[in-house]
């Protein structure tokens, strides 16, 4: 019988009798259960399948043995005995409350620590940083592991290397920071940074900066010169620049900010990667040559896909880009 890809089920029994293709788990969720525990926390990582895991259980305590047909815990040593279920979804919670709680108090952090928002693709911290639950000193790495927005993606034996856990993830995550970092009133072109990851894509870099210079250009000048010093007045449109490309939708890996105040992102596609450096009142070609010199794009250069080098000089005085350059890297076989 045709089995179909599921895009949204969430329900155990939905997507059984449904006949929609799913991966047979129950091996462990058998060996989470079998041992009795007062109570399991499911904290993350988000759109991982906590949901249709707490519809699996669910039919499982409930004695479902026709659900689990063709599934290994058919056949196990499972009692099937039929228990009542109390299950409380808050789901349902207008205006999602706790998420938005999470996320309000996330972005407070960021505002109050001056957190560079770049260093969230690379995050390193020390194992302590799981068992962090001091209110008093709240750490927005603990957090954000906690509340699942960073997953642990590499260990070396010292310290764990976090990231976010998926696109999906990442991008939601960095269009709320971007609409609730970036203060632009007129709603029209705040919201034209979606169009730049068309305009990469399309190669149409004309395009991009005037859109980019347009929404720059209607952040207050107040909000700008908020910032303690000139370098912070830097870091900001470095960090305005990486949340309108990022949250776009579009898959960007960054490298670090330098004491030289350098932003280098790389804009990946499928046929195609954009290597662009942001300079500040700094030639378009000296951003040029910077990403040669430290060859962030010599990691591309096997992956058969076309390489740009994207020079871009922002202006602070006149708060716009005034000057850009895009030169090809000529491509090696695979």
């Amino acid at each position: 019988m045709e089995k179909f890809l599921q895009i949204s089920v969430q329900d155990f029994e939905q997507m059984i009798t449904g006949n929609f293709v799913y991966v047979d788990k129950t091996r462990y969720v058998y060996e989470m259960v079998r041992i009795p525990q007062a109570f399991y926390f499911l904290s993350r990582p988000r759109r991982f399948g906590k949901t249709l895991l707490v519809s699996t259980l669910k039919a499982l305590f409930e004695g479902r043995r026709d659900l689990f047909k063709g599934l290994w815990i058919e056949n196990s040593d499972w009692k099937w005995q039929a228990h009542p279920v109390v299950q409380i979804d808050f789901n349902g919670v207008k205006a999602s409350n706790a998420e938005a709680l999470e996320k309000s108090l996330l972005v407070n952090l960021i505002k109050e620590k001056d957190y560079p928002i770049l260093d969230l693709e690379n995050l390193q911290v020390r194992e302590a940083t799981f068992s962090t639950y001091d209110l008093e000193n709240l750490k927005l790495d603990a957090l954000l592991f906690q509340t699942g927005y960073v997953t642990i993606h590499d260990y070396d034996g010292a310290l764990f290397r976090l990231g976010y856990p998926n696109q999906e993830v990442k991008t939601a995550f960095l269009s709320f920071l971007y609409d609730n970092l970036v203060e632009i009133a007129n709603t029209g072109v705040k919201e034209q940074f979606i169009r730049l990851h068309q305009y990469l894509a399309e190669e149409d870099l004309e395009q991009f900066i005037e859109t980019a210079n347009a929404i720059l250009a209607s952040i207050p000048y107040t909000q700008i010169h908020g910032q303690a010093t000139p370098a912070g007045n830097e870091q900001y449109y470095h960090t305005v620049f990486y949340l309108m490309v990022a949250a776009s939708g579009v898959l960007v890996q960054t490298e670090p900010l330098s004491s030289h105040r350098r932003m280098d992102i790389a804009v990946e596609f499928k046929d195609k990667v954009h290597v662009i450096a942001l300079k500040c009142n700094q030639p378009a070609d000296a951003a040029i040559q910077q990403i040669h010199e430290k060859r962030y794009h010599e990691k591309y250069l096997q992956s058969g896909r076309r390489i740009h080098l994207v020079g871009i000089n922002f202006n602070t005085t006149e708060r716009r880009i005034v000057d850009w350059r895009m030169e090809a890297v000529e491509r090696q076989p695979r």
